[in-house]
């Protein structure tokens, strides 16, 4: 299966035009779109067709018990006012709503009735995973990894933003709701779904058009009781989408098995620390458990940077000799004040825009972006 074919009806051709504008606009790779106003039309249409429609969207006024369901896969009754008694026992979504949010109800409830459906990737891309992780806790690595997905949308690169933290803050930077959220994700994982492909589609949010993300999960349980191969599926099933440059993974600090699984499916490793005693001590900690690892035959100290966070402004050149582990710091972040997003960054005091240029610097370096 590659692209979905979605036939909207509605007798509301104002409204029929924006959504088919949008599908085309935003969604042409999961949705080959056709448009009906006249119930007549949409059954011949339906009738003359090769092979079955994969999602008919249709308003209560076009519905009826006449449709060739036999050449219906999924049938959904959009709902906006008065609804006919037959059409009330169909799959239903409201209609006036954000495009992005009907997309992912339509591709849920495609996937409920589809569980068997194959997924075909769509994309073209090569997806570069980069985990940013800390050997301790408040050292910025949310906010860190959060403003290197905002960079690099701006430069116009599709990112996918995946927070694995066992206490997740994604709400303190992106909006999220009470519809499907990561626990569905993994919960798909686990019964190990062929359609795993689209039911990622149908969870993840939208931001910015470039950003795509998961709402956190809705018990911290149902992260934690993932195993570590279950884990390095998801980042497969990510990477294999072809849809992303860049998949930046958000990890809770340390050494666990998952957080090494995780790793393991990584490109690149940032470290974000302090350049202080404390924080210093516990990542030579790090360093020597990632030394032990390398002992087992998993070496994941090569691809290490390390990111020094609320460092001295001057401290990246003036003390460009200090080393971590071994290495010198790809970037050293200024302490800035919290803002959820890098709008007017590029503008403001000079920490703000030291902080934007160390942090776009390093991505070019990382994804080789010029």
């Amino acid at each position: 299966m590659s692209r979905l074919s979605l036939v909207v009806g509605d007798t509301d051709e104002a409204f029929l035009e924006s959504v088919v504008e949008y599908f085309i606009s935003n969604h042409s790779k999961r949705f080959q779109v056709s448009s009906f106003t006249r119930q007549p039309n949409l059954v011949r249409y339906l009738n003359e067709c090769s092979r079955k429609v994969d999602v008919l969207l249709v308003s209560p006024e076009l519905y009826s018990e006449n449709l060739p369901k036999e050449k219906i896969k999924t049938l959904i009754v959009m709902t906006g006012g008065r609804m006919i008694e037959a059409a009330e026992r169909c799959d239903r979504i409201y209609k006036y709503q954000h495009g992005d949010k009907l997309a992912n109800q339509i591709l849920q409830i495609y996937t409920e009735r589809n569980k068997d459906e194959d997924f075909t990737a769509l994309g073209d891309k090569q997806a570069k995973v980069l985990a940013f992780v800390s050997p301790s806790g408040g050292s910025g690595t949310t906010t860190t990894a959060v403003r290197a997905c905002q960079e690099a949308a701006e430069k116009g690169l599709s990112v996918f933003y995946l927070n694995l933290e066992n206490v997740p803050s994604t709400a303190n930077y992106f909006p999220c709701d009470d519809t499907q959220n990561l626990s569905n994700v993994l919960f798909y994982i686990k019964e190990k779904s062929k359609n795993l492909g689209l039911r990622i589609e149908a969870a993840r949010k939208t931001v910015d058009k470039n950003i795509h993300y998961f709402s956190p999960q809705e018990n911290l349980s149902d992260l934690e009781e993932m195993s570590p191969e279950e884990l390095t599926a998801l980042i497969r099933q990510l990477r294999s989408s072809n849809q992303y440059d860049v998949i930046i993974v958000d990890l809770s600090p340390g050494l666990s098995k998952q957080n090494l699984s995780v790793m393991k499916e990584c490109d690149d490793l940032l470290l974000i620390t302090a350049a202080d005693s404390p924080s210093c001590m516990k990542l030579n900690v790090f360093e020597k458990e990632l030394r032990l690892q390398s002992q087992k035959g998993t070496n994941l100290l090569d691809q290490c940077k390390i990111i020094i966070n609320r460092g001295n402004p001057c401290m990246h050149n003036s003390q460009s000799n200090r080393t971590f582990m071994g290495k010198t710091p790809s970037a050293t972040l200024p302490e800035i004040p919290f803002i959820s997003n890098l709008t007017g960054l590029s503008t403001g005091n000079g920490a703000a825009v030291q902080y934007k240029t160390q942090l776009r610097q390093l991505l070019d370096e990382l994804l080789y972006v010029i």
